[in-house]
C-alpha cells in the first residue's frame, strides 16, 4: 500500500469512526479499529478527536482491557487529569490488562499522580512499574521526564546514579507504548537500563541478567561513558565504569579504579556501596561490610543498604545477621517486589516459614499483577506443615 492509498484508507476508517458506535459491529470492534486510528489523530495534533472516539466507544460499553489505558494516555495530552487517573486505576484493576499494558498504565498514573501534585504516590506507582520491565519504553519515556524535572531523585526509595543516568541516551521510543514520546519528553529518552545494572537483584522481566552476561553490551555502555563530560576520577560514571567491570569479571581493575573515586568521593554513599561489592564479589566480606556501614551511617534508612549487607553476611555464612539485614531492608521498602521475593526465600531456606510467608504477601501487594508470589506463598504453605518452627531461634 503506497502512501497516497495508507492515508486514504485512515481517512475512510476516521470517517466511519464520526458516524458513531454503530457504524461497527459490536463496540469491541469499534475498540479494535480504533486501536490503528488513535496514534494517527494524536501525531496530527487530533487529540481531541482521539478522545472523542474513545469516549463514545467506551460509553457504548466496551469492556475491552486497553481501551481505558489508551484514554488515560489522550486525557494526557488533553490535561485532564483527575479524568486521566479514573481510566489509568480502571486499566489497572482490570484482571485480564496484559502484563505490559499493566506496566504501562503504572507508569501513566506516576506521571498523572505526579501532574497532580501527588509526588509520594507517583514515585511508588513508577517504581513498581520499572521494576518489573525497566526498559519498557512507557517506563523509559515516564522516567525521563520524572528524573529531569526532580520528581523522580536518587534517594531512599532508590539509590541511583543520577549523572551516570543523564549520560546514556537512546533514540526514539517508536514500538510498543502507549504514550507519544514528543508529547511528554522533547529531548532523547535516557537509558534507566544503569539502574538496573546498580540492582540487579530486582528486575522481574530477565532482560536485566541478559544484559548483565552480554560482554558486548556492557563494553559499548563502558566507551560511551569514558566519552561523558562527567567522567572523571570520583563519583559518577567513572565510579560506574568500575562496577560495569565488576559485572564483566575484571574485579582487579574494578576494585581498583573505584579506590580511586572512593579517595576522590569518601562521603558519596553509591561509590562506597561499589566498593562493597566489588569486594563481595572478591571474597572479602569484612572489608565490604565495613564499607556497608559507612553506607548506613550516611543512610540509614535505605533498604537497599540493608539488602546489599544482608547478601554481604549470606555469602559469609553469617546467616543470623544475614536474616536481621534482611529483616530491616524488608520493612524500609515499599516499592521493590523482588526485594520482597529474595528475603523470602532466603527465610524458606532457613525454616523461617512465617517470615517467608510475610515477605510474599508484602511482594504480592506490590505487584498484585505477579501471580508468582502467590504461587510461591502456596508452595511454602504446603511445605510448612502444621509444626514447622523457624530454624534463627534468635530473632
Amino acid at each position: 500500500m503506497d502512501i497516497p492509498e495508507r492515508d486514504a484508507a485512515y481517512d475512510s476508517t476516521i470517517a466511519r469512526f464520526q458516524k458513531g458506535v454503530s457504524a461497527f459491529i459490536t463496540p469491541s470492534e469499534a475498540a479494535h479499529v480504533y486501536v490503528k486510528v488513535a496514534r494517527r489523530l494524536q501525531v496530527a495534533q487530533r487529540e481531541k478527536e482521539a478522545w472523542e472516539f474513545a469516549d463514545k466507544i467506551l460509553r457504548a460499553g466496551a469492556d475491552n482491557a486497553f481501551l481505558p489505558l489508551m484514554q488515560a494516555a489522550n486525557c494526557i495530552y488533553l490535561s485532564r487529569w483527575e479524568e486521566a487517573l479514573e481510566h489509568v486505576e480502571t486499566a489497572i484493576d482490570d484482571p485480564n490488562q496484559w502484563q505490559e499494558n499493566y506496566v504501562s498504565a503504572l507508569a501513566l498514573r506516576a506521571h498523572i499522580l505526579g501532574a497532580l501534585g501527588k509526588a509520594v504516590r507517583a514515585r511508588q506507582s513508577f517504581l513498581s512499574g520499572f521494576w518489573q520491565k525497566p526498559s519498557l519504553p512507557d517506563v523509559t519515556v515516564v522516567g525521563t521526564f520524572m528524573i529531569r524535572r526532580q520528581r523522580l531523585r536518587p534517594g531512599e526509595a532508590l539509590p541511583f546514579d543520577r549523572d551516570t543516568v543523564m549520560a546514556l541516551q537512546l533514540g526514539y521510543q517508536l514500538h510498543n507504548i502507549v504514550l507519544q514520546q514528543n508529547k511528554i519528553i522533547r529531548a532523547r529518552a535516557l537509558d534507566l537500563s544503569t539502574i538496573a545494572i546498580e540492582w540487579p537483584w530486582f528486575a522481574l522481566d530477565g532482560k536485566t541478567q541478559k544484559l548483565m552476561n552480554a560482554k558486548h553490551a556492557l563494553k559499548a555502555m563502558r566507551a560511551k561513558l569514558m566519552q561523558s563530560d562527567q567522567y572523571a576520577p570520583g563519583a559518577g560514571p567513572f565510579s560506574f565504569c568500575a562496577l560495569l567491570d565488576a559485572r564483566m569479571g575484571k574485579l582487579d581493575s574494578a576494585l581498583a579504579q573505584n579506590q580511586n573515586a572512593l579517595e576522590q568521593a569518601p562521603e558519596n554513599q553509591l561509590v562506597r556501596k561499589r566498593q562493597a561489592e566489588i569486594l563481595m564479589l572478591r571474597g572479602d566480606y569484612d572489608e565490604a561490610l565495613a564499607q556497608m556501614q559507612t553506607c548506613i551511617a550516611l543512610g540509614p534508612d535505605h533498604a537497599f543498604w540493608h539488602f546489599l549487607t544482608g547478601l554481604i553476611h549470606e555469602g559469609a555464612g553469617d546467616m543470623q545477621n544475614a536474616g536481621l539485614s534482611f529483616e530491616r531492608a524488608a520493612a524500609m521498602d515499599e516499592t521493590t517486589a523482588e526485594l520482597h521475593a529474595y528475603v523470602a526465600e532466603f527465610f524458606r531456606k532457613t525454616g523461617d516459614f512465617a517470615t517467608a510467608i510475610a515477605a510474599l504477601d508484602r511482594a504480592a501487594r506490590i505487584a498484585p499483577n505477579q501471580q508468582r508470589y502467590r504461587n510461591k506463598r502456596s508452595r511454602i504453605m504446603r511445605q510448612k506443615g502444621p509444626s514447622s518452627q523457624p530454624n534463627i531461634a534468635s530473632r
